[in-house]
């Protein structure tokens, strides 16, 4: 991951060169790498803040930019576990989407995947 943040800050850099903050304007596959570099640091436990600061950005930029990358939206899911009556099969997850969608019959890593993608 060091790499890939010296590769970013190199080109978010020689963007911002010269210019004030505020007239800088990042490419969106500039952006959308950024955002991902971000999530897979959050997933291992880094805090944005010290990733923005690698980078040489605010937290708050990279959190704007992450809410306007569509099909990069975090969704809040609930997973309930309900017990499986005596003598019956183990039950696979079943999620309902508020668009009315009924996903049944994969596990729980497949549902969050689909989830990811958009479901």
């Amino acid at each position: 991951m060091d790499d890939r943040v010296r590769r970013l800050r190199s080109r978010l850099e020689a963007l911002s060169r010269g210019k004030a903050p505020t007239g800088v304007r990042y490419p969106v596959e500039l952006r959308t790498e950024v955002v991902g570099l971000a999530r897979e640091a959050h997933g291992a436990g880094m805090g944005a803040g010290a990733l923005a600061k690698q980078l040489g950005l605010t937290p708050g930029t990279i959190t704007r930019w992450g809410r306007r990358i569509p099909g990069l939206r975090l969704r809040k899911i609930t997973m309930a576990s309900a017990l499986p009556a005596v003598g019956s099969p183990p039950s696979r997850p079943v999620v309902v989407t508020r668009q009315g969608w009924r996903i049944e019959g994969s596990d729980a890593t497949t549902l969050l995947r689909v989830l990811q993608l958009g479901a």
